[in-house]
């Protein structure tokens, strides 16, 4: 599948789903994922992170005035990270 046709698709089940569906599916999913984790069960922490990420490309196109603030959020917190862990970039 191109980078293309998921983001149609994705695009598609966003609509169909709206806001507050998509945001319920999130809590759900992440206490599955909690679930996942405390067990060690590795197929399903696979499974979850994939509808966890499914969820949040739904939101982005929801939340698609946003796209730039959340992007700027994500680098920030990307940065932040990688200075307390005492990472240098090396581009």
């Amino acid at each position: 599948m191109t980078e293309h046709e998921l983001d149609k698709k994705v695009k598609l089940i966003a609509n169909q789903n709206g806001k507050g569906m998509i945001l319920e599916k999130l809590k759900e999913e992440a206490k599955e994922l909690l679930e996942g984790l405390e067990k060690n069960d590795d197929e399903n922490i696979i499974e979850e992170v994939a509808d966890i990420m499914l969820l949040v490309l739904q939101l982005m196109v929801i939340e698609e005035d946003n796209t730039e603030k959340i992007q700027i959020e994500l680098e920030r917190k990307v940065n932040r990270t990688l200075l307390r862990m005492g990472i240098k970039e090396e581009m």
